[in-house]
């Protein structure tokens, strides 16, 4: 049997932020964005897998001016990042990281607990890709 990570995630957005909210991820956030801190700042993010937006809201707050763009496989989630992120510089991409091409390359690629939703015989695939979008740090 294959996991199929958009049939998932399409059905499991929809109620993910009520499930899961901000509040239930904060402790390793502080620690994750002042070590991305530390490698300067970045002209262009790309967060892949972004959900409803946790991560890339964090990286809006912390790198004002960047360029930001969040990647997911789902439209649900998709649709409650475009409302948790409501009036934050960042565009939303529809994408799935396996396969998509980026087509331009950003300074930090990052993503937060992302790659164990991939299929094992995949992520090889996918960190290729991921890693060809990255110009400085990949995450």
């Amino acid at each position: 049997m294959v996991f199929d990570t958009k049939g998932y995630w399409e059905e499991r957005g929809i109620i993910y932020f009520q499930q899961c909210p901000p509040n239930h991820f904060v402790s390793a956030t502080p620690i994750v964005l002042a070590e991305l801190k530390k490698l300067g700042t970045p002209s262009s993010i790309l967060d892949y897998g972004c959900g409803y937006g946790l991560l890339a809201k964090e990286l809006a707050l912390a790198f004002p001016g960047t360029e930001l763009v969040a990647a997911d496989i789902s439209e649900s989630q998709l649709a409650a990042a475009n409302v948790y992120l409501h009036g934050l510089n960042c565009a939303l991409l529809l994408a799935d990281i396996r396969t998509w091409r980026f087509g331009r390359q950003f300074d930090l690629v990052v993503g937060w607990a992302v790659l164990w939703h991939i299929p094992p015989p995949d992520i090889a695939a996918t960190l290729v890709n991921l890693t060809t979008a990255s110009r400085r740090w990949f995450v």
